[in-house]
């Protein structure tokens, strides 16, 4: 910032040591990102600060330094690593199509952002040591989390009770409290998991991931679709359709990673619902 503010004369200084078979600046410095241009500068002033030894500057023999402007090149560029060049020897895939929340508006999204971050909460601490003051904090930024993700007042208190009913419902519920247990095993919440799936590169996140008493990786999304009336059945139906395909490339990477059963199972809060694929 300083140096672009210079008006009339910019002065660059730095310590190099003359005794140096090479000399050169530290590495990760600005100086050795200017060096590419400036070194000769730099070393000719060096060797006139040598020649003129311990001038007080007071005498007319000390040797003035050029303090000229320097500019560097228009068009010159940092020499770039191998390894900023690298690009994956394999196609990147993170999933085929963007099914989450796609027949939905962004209130919808949101909705499910939230409510994702709070059952996050609850799992990372555990629903046993999750105490009731803990939960009514939580629930209290309900809006604020809503707003910093671009919700108006239009339709936010309906907004703010459809994650409310949605959280506590979990919390309540023996199915919600057993998927937030903290006695299960290898517990995690927004697992990160990177692999090779039908030789294509995969970057997944699973919402909630654990091993039961009986040894058994439970591989958990949540989703927070709701179906209002009856055919509850076909919705669920619907539901296990629709994100099979993800579930198994999430079974497929734990599968590689582990020997154990594994299990892989949609979550709908808003019906308390746990719907096996």
């Amino acid at each position: 910032v300083a140096t672009t503010r210079a008006r009339e004369h910019l002065v660059l200084s730095a310590c190099l040591d003359p005794d140096k078979a090479d000399i050169k600046p530290i590495a990760g410095t600005l100086l050795a990102a200017l060096w590419p241009t400036t070194r000769e500068e730099f070393l000719a002033a060096l060797e006139i600060s040598v020649a003129a030894g311990d001038g007080d500057g007071d005498s007319d023999t000390d040797t003035p330094f050029d303090q000229a402007l320097r500019r560097v090149d228009a068009d010159w560029q940092p020499p770039l690593a191998a390894r900023l060049k690298w690009t994956p020897g394999l196609p990147l895939r993170e999933r085929e199509v963007d099914i989450e929340y796609n027949w939905a508006g962004m209130q919808a999204r949101r909705t499910g952002t939230v409510l994702h971050r709070l059952l996050e909460v609850v799992g990372r601490v555990g629903i046993e040591a999750f105490s009731s003051a803990q939960r009514q904090r939580l629930i209290r930024k309900i809006p604020q989390l809503l707003k910093a993700m671009g919700s108006r007042n239009d339709g936010l208190a309906q907004t703010v009770e459809i994650i409310r009913d949605a959280f506590e419902r979990t919390l309540d519920h023996e199915t919600g409290q057993w998927l937030l247990s903290s006695r299960h095993t290898d517990a995690a919440c927004e697992l990160a998991l990177a692999g090779v799936i039908d030789g294509q590169l995969v970057n997944v996140v699973v919402d909630r991931t654990f091993i039961d008493a009986d040894g058994v990786r439970w591989i958990i999304d949540y989703k927070s679709g709701y179906h209002a009336g009856a055919e509850l059945d076909e919705f669920f139906a619907q539901e296990s359709e629709r994100y099979q395909a993800q579930l198994g490339r999430y079974r497929a990477l734990f599968e590689q990673l582990e020997k154990r059963p594994v299990t892989a199972a949609l979550y709908l809060p808003r019906h308390s619902r746990l719907q096996i694929i």
